[in-house]
């Protein structure tokens, strides 16, 4: 995280790894990582391949952990899922 909060062109993905966190850490706290971070830098990316990630780790599933993330505003948890890749990829 320190990497990327000191180089404007790093940024972090969600993958499985979303998954993992919010069971271990909990919610609350990865909210509040992300705040501190800034949402701006974090992707969602979901390393879902079709018909082998089991359901517990699915994309659904990922995308589920980010828009129920407490103190986190909508656009914040919009640009987590499509705007910052958007910005990235110049769409």
């Amino acid at each position: 995280m320190a990497i990327a909060a000191g180089h404007p062109n790093v940024f972090l993905d969600t993958s499985y790894s979303i998954v993992t966190v919010a069971e271990e850490i909990g919610a609350q706290r990865l909210s509040i990582y992300i705040k501190h971070l800034g949402a701006d830098k974090f992707v969602f990316g979901s390393d879902h391949i079709i018909g082998l990630t089991p359901d517990s780790l699915s994309a659904k599933r990922q995308i589920e952990i980010i828009r129920d993330l407490p103190g986190l505003s909508s656009e914040e948890k919009e640009l987590i899922l499509s705007e910052n890749a958007k910005k990235i990829l110049k769409l």
